[in-house]
């Protein structure tokens, strides 16, 4: 028998190891799968009350995180939920979780060594809400691909059939905006484009409505000292919405906020 074919076990301290070889493994690794309680309640986990979150049980997962369970995810384009290994007791699966709030997802790993903590997933939420999710784009002048771009979502993914999807930032010149309609089309911004630009230069002129006499904006339920580049996305993605506005952009955007003004 040679070391690659032997395994370290702890006997419920790190300082009390053993060295064990392989068939002796696989049957603590069955025992394991079999006798395994969750790491909060000490409870046994069952079909209803499966490990959700590194070794904690749905049932003490929401005792601390007021999400609501939306189930396993199946396997992605890594392959990763469900997978397992000869060290790993368990399969690791990913599971799916809602924020009532707000309609974001949630996610979270289970699995010994896996975190307790929900990751925010917003491509997955945007796809769940039924909007397209940009894979390319242009950026200076070249395409790019965003397949695995993180989003700032500019709107309500709930009440909202068009979001401003935003990726970078314009001072160092790695902007890249996104108009998307739920269960419709796509078109990226481009700010060269007249019809781009009045769209958000009437966008900005819409959110004084919200000021008031101190100076001060009222929006979505908060009050702010001044606006960010997010507010007036979110509203040039209601203009979009409220005026049809879509493709094709160049010929459409123009005429209507004219009407509009």
């Amino acid at each position: 028998m040679n070391r690659d074919s032997t395994y370290d076990i702890h006997l419920d301290s790190l300082h009390n190891t053993l060295r064990i070889g392989h068939e002796g493994y696989l049957a603590i690794l069955e025992i394991a799968r079999k006798h395994a309680v969750c790491s909060r309640c000490y409870e046994p986990y069952g079909e209803d009350n499966p490990m959700i979150a590194g070794t904690e049980c749905l049932s003490c997962f929401q005792k601390r995180e007021k999400l609501t369970y939306l189930g396993v995810i199946p396997n992605d384009d890594s392959g990763y939920s469900g997978s397992q290994s000869a060290y790993n007791p368990f399969p690791v699966v990913l599971h799916l979780h809602m924020k009532e709030a707000d309609g974001w997802l949630y996610e979270t790993n289970a699995g010994p060594g896996q975190s307790r903590d929900a990751t925010r997933e917003n491509v997955r939420t945007l796809r769940y809400w039924g909007y397209p999710v940009p894979q390319k784009a242009q950026l200076n002048n070249k395409e790019v691909s965003t397949k695995n771009t993180y989003w700032s979502v500019n709107g309500d993914v709930r009440t909202d059939d068009v979001l401003m999807l935003e990726h970078g930032s314009r001072a160092y010149s790695n902007e890249i905006l996104f108009l998307v309609q739920r269960n419709g089309q796509l078109v990226q911004i481009n700010r060269r484009k007249a019809a781009h630009r009045q769209l958000l230069e009437v966008a900005g002129q819409e959110l004084e409505k919200y000021r008031d006499a101190r100076g001060k904006y009222t929006l979505w339920g908060e009050q702010r000292e001044g606006i960010l580049d997010g507010d007036i996305y979110r509203i040039a993605a209601s203009l979009a919405q409220e005026h049809h506005i879509f493709t094709p952009m160049a010929d459409i955007i123009q005429p209507t906020l004219e009407q509009a003004s």
